[in-house]
């Protein structure tokens, strides 16, 4: 598995062990809004993992606001939402023991956003 520091696995990698063991769940993303702050586009999204039976097992949630953070000079709409599908993979038990919210709570940011395969089966 790659990671950046030992702490954190990025989306892209932990979408890989998602689709293996984790075959006929959903991943499903919603803006939850699109709003300006202080001149700034922000960004909130959620992203609820569903099972077969279409249950909800995992949540997670993210925002993110235009400018703040090399990333976000373009990509807030994308970053906020690649970030809530790796809380609530966090949330189903995918990803690092030691680390919750993005690497950006120690560490470089690294946005794995693409997946080279659909997210819905």
């Amino acid at each position: 598995m790659i990671k950046k520091n030992d702490d954190y696995d990025k989306v892209a990698e932990r979408i890989k062990i998602f689709k293996k063991d984790f075959a006929g769940h959903s991943i499903i993303t919603e803006l939850l809004s699109h709003t300006i702050i202080e001149g700034k586009c922000q960004a909130d999204f959620m992203c609820r993992i569903i099972n077969k039976e279409g249950l909800t097992v995992a949540t997670g949630h993210a925002s993110e606001r235009e400018g703040f953070g090399n990333i976000n000079k373009t990509s807030w709409l994308e970053n906020a939402e690649t970030s809530a599908i790796g809380r609530a993979f966090k949330t189903l038990g995918i990803g690092s023991a030691g680390n919750f919210a993005s690497s950006r709570s120690g560490n470089p940011f690294v946005l794995g956003s693409t997946f080279g395969f659909p997210l819905f089966p």
